[in-house]
């Protein structure tokens, strides 16, 4: 467990155990940001959303994946990371080991 304090306007998903809600930007981790000064000093909001809004897999239909355009909360290093419109054509965790694996073994049967 980290002895990071969670910004307020976050709260912990109980179903998927990820954060939601709206941070403001001062109150996050800027360090090795271009922008760290000025966001430090921002006075907007940023929206946090849980794999719970996410969207389905669109290889296995069952596992969701972070929504396309959308900021998650990682606790142990108080940060926010994007996910980009891109996001939502790559499979699930699962489907990329399965694919991962399937390329592994047609390298060495080769």
């Amino acid at each position: 467990m980290s002895n990071i304090k969670i910004p307020d306007g976050l709260r912990k998903c109980e179903v998927c155990d990820e954060y939601k809600g709206s941070v403001m930007e001062k109150d996050l981790n800027w360090e090795g940001s271009g922008d760290k000064e000025n966001r430090e000093k921002s006075e907007r909001y940023l929206t946090v959303s849980c794999l719970c809004d996410g969207i389905f897999c669109s290889q296995c239909k069952k596992n969701k994946i972070h929504r396309p355009i959308s900021n998650s909360y990682y606790e142990e290093s108080n940060r926010i990371e994007h996910s980009p419109y891109f996001a939502g054509m790559m499979p699930c965790g699962e489907c990329r080991k399965k694919t991962s694996s399937v390329l592994q073994n047609n390298h060495v049967t080769k």
